[in-house]
């Protein structure tokens, strides 16, 4: 009987080691849960010149994922850029289809859907598929970045 009963309180240990850290974890993950914001004056985390920012940040510490627009003058843009390691450059034919829809926000209403003629860009993949890009459309002075760990 006392065998059992130490097999039964090392089996609660276990559980309990175990499910701890995960509980801990989940609960972190819930609490800073998806953020989003549109059409804002400012944020901590942009230049002190964007404004109407929208952003949406999923507050997955292990796969990250965000992405914002805003309007930002052209100058600043490239400051930013700089600071942030983004080498833009001049492309043509720039679909951001993807960004307005996971920022919940409508199509840009240019005349190729939401495809601009001509923007400069920076993008970086990674192996697992995340990656960084970024766009800047200097007709509308419009910055969008949107970042994935995977």
């Amino acid at each position: 009987m006392m065998s059992r009963l130490k097999i039964i309180l090392v089996a609660l240990v276990v559980i309990a080691g175990l499910g701890a850290p995960l509980l801990y974890f989940r609960s972190r993950e819930s609490s800073r849960g998806p953020k989003s914001g549109h059409h804002l004056a400012q944020v901590n985390w942009l230049p002190a010149s964007a404004s109407d920012i929208s952003f949406y940040r999923n507050g997955d510490s292990l796969f990250p994922m965000y992405c914002y627009e805003c309007t930002i003058p052209y100058a600043d843009v490239l400051k930013f850029a700089r600071e942030s390691d983004w080498m833009l450059v001049e492309k043509s034919s720039v679909r951001l289809s993807h960004w307005r829809a996971l920022l919940k926000l409508p199509g840009l209403g240019v005349e190729n859907g939401d495809t601009y003629d001509s923007a400069l860009v920076y993008s970086a993949d990674q192996q697992n598929g995340g990656g960084i890009q970024v766009v800047f459309h200097q007709p509308s002075s419009r910055l969008f970045v949107s970042y994935s760990a995977n």
